[in-house]
């Protein structure tokens, strides 16, 4: 399961077009950027297997992409916020997007320009429970994101 951390702004929307395993309907699948405060520190991280979210930043998050909610994944063996596909409702689950050549493990800059990232209107600090991820494209995502 995952454990509670704090995060904060900027908090982002980051989105990418992906493909159904099931029926191969491509669709925005999204995932949460945040600053995450552990320890006095503050770095910026890639939230995955997100089991609690404040309703206010839920609301957020599915007023733009409402086949994102709660599913339970046999994969993770276990209920956390994922992507579904809108056509079919198959789990586009984190594992699956997270993973080289998935959407969220791009591999090169053309990979990470391809993706498109959203400053939500919210400060934090919140609470969610969450796994936290890295990468160095993240940093390439706030460059990017600082130069606009």
């Amino acid at each position: 399961m995952s454990d509670p951390i704090t995060i904060g702004a900027p908090i982002r929307l980051v989105s990418g077009v992906t493909r159904c395993h099931r029926c191969g309907h491509g669709f925005s699948a999204v995932a949460i950027v945040a600053k995450v405060t552990e320890d006095g520190q503050a770095d910026t991280a890639l939230l995955s297997y997100v089991t609690d979210l404040p309703g206010e930043l839920l609301f957020l998050i599915t007023a733009r992409f409402p086949s994102y909610g709660l599913e339970f994944s046999q994969t993770a063996e276990h209920v956390y916020y994922a992507n579904t596909c809108p056509a079919c409702g198959a789990l586009a689950g984190d594992h699956f997007l997270r993973s080289p050549d998935g959407v969220f493990f791009p591999m090169d800059d053309e990979a990470v320009a391809a993706l498109s990232v959203e400053t939500l209107p919210i400060e934090g600090p919140l609470t969610v429970k969450a796994h936290c991820g890295g990468g160095s494209w993240l940093s390439v995502l706030e460059e990017r994101t600082a130069e606009a």
